[in-house]
């Protein structure tokens, strides 16, 4: 018979596998996560109990679902609107469009339903019906009632091209590619390393203090210096292996290795920092570091198009935040090092979890407004505060109750959906950025126009402070993302075609200009001598991941003029991309042939080949070689 292995108390509590080598000795996990590996005496393993708890919680649920039920049920009928819906009589015709597009399926004896509907706009044209046969109507009230659409409002439809933007465009090629094969040979890398592995940490750390940290404040220094000085073995501790993989696989001058040398040693970070990261991923105690470490490895899974496979991982950090920020609410606390870092890695955790929302073409995460408090800590440089000044103001933009209502309008034309926006709120636009732009704070204020590109321009020469170049850019990203939303309206009827063009002829106009303005912002950050070349680097990767999306879609507008335009900016975009990461010409060999000529083959018809990219240095950077060639040919 075989001998069951009884777990000890940690990995019972925590439901994970408990590998014990042998009796005498702690197991595995503990050791890992330096835990007492305390084992019940006398402790007989009875599965049949455990299955016990769980049926007896599963008929608890079942039971308060049924209360739940009869409860609404018994308030939904003493409800005086559900006496008057009752007896109302919905318009045949109003019935008739609800089966507008559905399609019924019968399998295996059950009918299926397809209506096509995901996403909440897609519910707004049904809205009337909907009212009218939901069970909750009676929950309604005058204020959630004012919160839609006037019911004379003309609600207007914008399309994009079956792709959307470029991460609407990458998460269709990688659903071809979502188990990748690992890496073989890590071992060898530090064979490849020209110095002992202690000084290449110790020298990465050095790295990311004095060129990224400076700009971003993601860790606290003087802390983690203190906490690396004790650290026996560095790459068993998440954040230390994080972050030499973020330094790795992030632009830098100061790192003089070449492309391939890099991505090794990214790799092997990686590998180190995942390792870790599946041992305590559910521990409370390690939480925010779990959080600092996931957002760290973003730069590494974007280069290496791992970005499936990271999706899993941002999910749980973004969850963790959301836990984080419920406990510091019902402590009142605001203040200390903790929660410091808490409140910057949750904006950052935010933003990436609605890329990859783009990505894996999942619905858009709705803001969690309001976002935490950023504070500034007293032994920071002032550079370090004043950016965390400029990110609290671009959360105060995003917190905005007009840009939060386009929050998902933005997001089903970026994966390359329709969206519905009503026409109060597309007329509301130019005056919204307007008046925003005049309430940008003083000291970071270039232009009160900034819609008039000439004295935007002349304000980007003059000044040479690049904490207000900084703002801008954030601000104008916003501006091209909104107006590139409303790029293509779809025509209903003749009565609304010159209403339409006009909007069209609006928003290619400004997306264009912003697109050009945030070219010419990064071009002058290059050309500043108060900064350091590493941040310059950084700040304009960022903002060129930002504008990729929207030029792609202005690639695809009917006017030819326009779309020749957006080609060059594109061409611009790229030779900025492949200049800032280092890239040259012959790392990323085209993988296209003659007669590939349309992109819907690329993506659809077995062209991409993931792990011929996975072959260069910088996978992502290649597989934007490539797709560019469908835009700018």
């Amino acid at each position: 018979m075989k001998n069951r292995h009884t777990p000890c108390t940690e990995c019972r509590k925590q439901r994970r596998k408990c590998i014990q080598i042998s009796p005498d000795q702690p197991c595995l996990r503990c050791q890992k996560l330096d835990k007492i590996c305390a084992r019940p005496e006398n402790c007989a393993l009875d599965p049949n109990n455990e299955v016990e708890c769980l049926n007896q919680e599963v008929n608890e649920l079942n039971q308060a679902i049924q209360r739940m039920e009869h409860e609404l049920k018994t308030l939904g009928i003493k409800s005086p609107l559900y006496i008057k819906n009752n007896t109302m009589t919905l318009p045949r015709s109003t019935i008739e469009n609800l089966f507008y597009n559905w399609k019924i399926k019968i399998n295996n004896g059950y009918f299926t339903i397809d209506t096509g509907i995901k996403y909440i706009s897609d519910l707004l044209p049904h809205y009337t019906s909907i009212e009218y046969l939901s069970p909750m109507t009676s929950y309604s009230s005058s204020s959630s009632e004012d919160s839609w659409s006037d019911g004379g409002s003309i609600l207007i439809r914008f399309k994009s091209q079956e792709y959307g933007g470029f991460y609407g465009l990458t998460g269709k090629m990688l659903t071809k590619w979502i188990k990748k094969r690992m890496l073989g040979q890590q071992a060898l890398l530090i064979n490849h390393i020209p110095c002992g592995s202690r000084m290449l940490l110790d020298r990465l750390v050095d790295i990311y203090f004095n060129c990224h940290n400076l700009y971003c404040g993601w860790l606290h220094e003087s802390s983690f210096r203190k906490r690396y000085s004790q650290l026996k073995e560095p790459l068993d501790d998440l954040i230390c292996a994080s972050l030499c993989c973020y330094v790795c696989a992030t632009p830098c001058d100061h790192l003089d290795f070449n492309a391939y040398q890099r991505r090794d040693m990214c790799d092997y970070f990686y590998l180190k920092a995942k390792e870790k990261l599946v041992d305590q991923f559910d521990e409370p105690d390690k939480r925010l570091e779990n959080v600092i470490a996931i957002n760290m490895l973003f730069s590494y899974m974007h280069m290496t198009l791992k970005l499936i496979e990271y999706d899993t991982y941002v999910t749980m950090g973004y969850q963790i935040c959301l836990d984080l920020r419920s406990e510091y609410e019902a402590a009142k606390v605001q203040t200390g090092i903790d929660y410091a870092l808490f409140a910057r890695h949750f904006s950052v955790a935010y933003c990436l979890r609605i890329t990859l929302d783009c990505v894996v073409n999942k619905p858009i995460t709705r803001q969690p407004i309001p976002f935490p408090v950023m504070n500034t800590l007293p032994d920071e440089l002032e550079e370090t505060k004043d950016f965390i000044r400029v990110m609290t103001w671009v959360n105060h933009l995003y917190e905005e109750p007009f840009v939060d209502m386009l929050v998902e309008q933005i997001h089903l034309i970026l994966i390359g959906s329709t969206c519905t926006i009503s026409f109060e709120t597309v007329a509301r636009m130019d005056q919204f950025l307007l008046d925003f732009g005049k309430n940008i704070p003083s000291e970071w204020r270039l232009c009160d126009n900034v819609f008039d590109e000439a004295k935007c321009r002349k304000a980007l020469d003059q000044t040479t402070n690049p904490v207000a170049i900084h703002a801008f850019l954030h601000f104008a990203v916003l501006i091209v993302i909104l107006y590139v939303t409303i790029l293509q309206p779809v025509s209903v009827n003749d009565e609304n075609d010159l209403l339409l063009q006009h909007i069209q002829r609006n928003a290619l106009e400004k997306s264009l200009k912003m697109s050009r303005l945030l070219l010419y912002g990064v071009q002058r950050l290059f050309k500043l001598k108060t900064l350091s070349p590493c941040h310059v680097k950084l700040t304009s990767m960022i903002i060129m991941l930002y504008l990729v999306d929207p030029i792609v879609l202005q690639c695809s507008s009917p006017i030819k003029s326009s779309v020749l335009e957006a080609q060059k900016m594109f061409q611009k975009c790229l030779d900025i991309i492949c200049n800032i990461r280092g890239i040259q010409r012959e790392d990323t060999p085209p993988q296209l042939l003659a007669e590939k000529k349309d992109i819907k083959d690329f993506i659809h018809n077995g062209s991409v080949d993931i792990d011929y990219y996975d072959r260069f240095p910088d996978p992502w950077c290649a597989l934007l070689h490539d797709v560019s060639q469908f835009f700018i040919r």
